[in-house]
């Protein structure tokens, strides 16, 4: 019969050790499996981001831009275009598709230029793109930079993984997007192949596993079999027998043991008398110390009540919410007598908040709660709970604050704050009242000048008017942030308009300006708007009279201390007396700008000429 439990004793073991190791090995194989699943998806897409990036950079945007109606299919520069793009194709095995696109008014993706020659596949100049993937749809709208699908997508030509960059014009405009696409199954085939690898690998693993396992079992089994056999006849009273082979695992660990179990049962065996009266004599020091103990406990019950009777907080011990001590202050508090708490719930006078949980309920931090005396008073309370073993049993020691005063001050606080808040809007709207009646004023004396013919000092007024215009709309856009930074490219933006739209000469306005975060503080806001007011005045006035149309371009940049404002238009530029630094005969306008940065701001600004004028302004960040 033992031999038969051995061997099923040996079955287990060897099933054991080929059902871990095999889940283990499975597990670290699949594992790798799907990571390098990923690691090919990923790598594809990164290097198909990488022949976009570069192969968008090698399109002629300019001469992209002569090809809008079908019928230029026929011309050089469609065809110029069509053998780069096939050149790109054919100078990478996976590339299926290259193609341009670009997104006009109406909404649509309109095909341009494709490098497919077979007449049913090819997608013809200005034929309209039905069917694309959600994601090219979210972007080209938006796109800036090179991007790839994040999954494929299947449209009429098929399932592909695809990704696209934008090309941009000598004017910097974007001019069109470049798509290029891969075939599924060519990514998949890489997959396909990784699978077969670990498959091979698992099957060549399975073999040696199972060898090892019987192995392991052999080992493990002989020794605890001879174990067994030792421990039986120590059961049948033979406490001399020693188990005497040696070895250097986790067995051998175990024999050792079991010989120092048998040389201890031995010896309990011959000493028990003597142990029965080593026991004895612990026992009796352990009475007369447990009595000490007791003494001890009952004279920290009494210092701990003294201290609770001289605290200025309440303190209740509660056993599921039930009253079993209270201090005398919780009863000058509540105005009942100890006797009339003992044993009551504490819902007797006070009412939970939402924080209370119970009796197991132990928070570290305090919660408010309303109390009502004995004479239906209600005051507010603070309340802290700590759940404590107490003459054996578990409570909860609550301590109680009276906060009523605190309730008052902080009701004062909140009053006081919603008054200072009105003043603040009674302020703001008085101050943007008095500057509308400012330039309502200054309107009134050019309405004088026109009516009188007299010229001589309206372009004066009407920068005077610009400029408190300008500060009304800084105001403005404070008041509704309620004094908070303000985002740099709105000030501008709002500005701009604001000044393009007095503008009444021919040309149009138009306005190019990147997206930023960065802000400026209240002070920064209102020196920036007289900055940019100037700035803008100054090109609609000379840059609009050389520019059809007039080209304001304004960058915002972040640089680590600095916030860095470039301002160009496609005007005339400079003259070489202003880029010398001579802004004598230039009016207030220019003073008024290099004062304000350098001075106001502790920033610094040029001027120079590239393609019009342009001014560079450094401030420093100050929020």
């Amino acid at each position: 019969m033992k031999k038969k439990k051995i061997k099923k004793f040996r079955r287990k073991i060897g099933g054991y050790f080929f059902i871990l190791t095999t889940f283990f090995i499975s597990a670290s194989i699949l594992a790798f499996y799907f990571i390098e699943k990923k690691s090919i998806y990923e790598f594809n897409r990164n290097r198909l981001k990488d022949i976009v990036s570069i192969a968008a950079k090698q399109i002629d945007a300019d001469v992209h831009s002569t090809l809008i109606k079908p019928k230029h299919e026929n011309k050089a520069n469609y065809k110029l275009i069509k053998s780069e793009l096939q050149i790109i194709r054919d100078s990478v095995n996976d590339i299926f598709n290259i193609y341009t696109m670009r997104y006009d008014k109406s909404g649509k993706i309109i095909f341009v230029v494709d490098a497919e020659e077979d007449i049913v596949k090819i997608a013809h100049l200005g034929e309209v793109y039905n069917d694309p993937s959600f994601f090219l749809k979210k972007n080209i709208k938006t796109i800036n930079d090179p991007m790839v699908e994040r999954d494929f997508y299947t449209d009429k030509w098929g399932t592909w993984l695809s990704a696209y960059a934008p090309f941009y014009n000598s004017l910097g405009r974007l001019e069109g997007v470049l798509g290029i696409d891969v075939k599924s199954t060519v990514i998949k085939q890489y997959e396909y192949n990784l699978l077969e690898n670990v498959i091979i690998i698992l099957a060549v693993f399975f073999p040696l596993i199972i060898f090892f396992g019987l192995y392991f079992a052999q080992r493990i089994s002989t020794p605890i079999a001879r174990i067994i056999k030792i421990s039986d006849k120590v059961i049948d009273g033979d406490t001399n027998i020693v188990f005497k082979e040696e070895l250097n695992n986790e067995i051998g660990f175990l024999a050792y043991s079991l010989n120092r179990m048998i040389k201890e049962y031995r010896y309990i065996v011959n000493n028990l008398v003597d142990l029965e009266k080593t026991r004895a004599a612990e026992l009796q020091r352990a009475i007369v110390e447990h009595r000490i103990i007791e003494d001890t406990l009952r004279d920290s019950e009494n210092r701990f009540k003294t201290l609770s009777e001289a605290t200025f907080e309440g303190i209740l011990i509660l056993v599921n919410n039930i009253i079993i001590d209270a201090n005398e202050t919780i009863c000058k508090m509540t105005g009942y007598s100890y006797s009339e708490i003992i044993g009551k719930n504490i819902s007797l006078f006070m009412v939970f908040g939402n924080n209370n949980k119970g009796i197991n309920y132990d928070s570290s931090k305090r919660y408010d709660v309303i109390i009502i005396n004995k004479d239906r008073k209600k005051f507010h309370a603070q309340i802290q709970d700590k759940i404590v073993s107490y003459k054996g049993r578990k409570t909860r020691v609550t301590t109680i604050r009276d906060v009523t005063e605190r309730k008052i001050s902080e009701q004062e606080i909140r009053d006081y704050g919603e008054s200072q808040e009105l003043l603040l809007r009674e302020v703001n709207h008085r101050v943007k009242n008095n500057l509308y009646a400012i330039i309502s004023m200054l309107y009134k004396e050019k309405d004088k000048m026109n009516e009188s013919n007299n010229n001589n000092n309206r372009e004066f007024i009407d920068n005077i008017i610009n400029r408190v215009d300008a500060l009304s709309t800084v105001h403005s856009m404070l008041s509704v942030s309620k004094w908070k930074p303000l985002n740099l490219g709105a000030l501008c933006t709002d500005l701009v308009n604001r000044l393009s739209e007095k503008e009444d000469g021919k040309g149009e306005v138009t306005l190019i300006i990147n997206e930023t975060d960065i802000t400026v503080n209240s002070n920064q806001a209102q020196q920036m708007s007289l900055v940019i007011n100037e700035i803008i005045t100054n090109s609609l006035k000379y840059a609009k009279d050389s520019a059809d149309k007039l080209i304001i371009t304004i960058s915002i940049l972040d640089e680590k201390k600095d916030i860095i404002v470039k301002i160009r238009d496609n005007g005339k530029g400079f003259s070489q007396k202003l880029l010398d630094g001579d802004f004598k005969n230039t009016g207030i306008g220019f003073n008024l700008i290099f004062g304000i940065i350098t001075k106001s701001l502790s920033g610094s600004v040029s001027i120079e000429n590239d393609n019009g004028a342009v001014f560079n302004i450094f401030i420093k960040k100050v929020i």
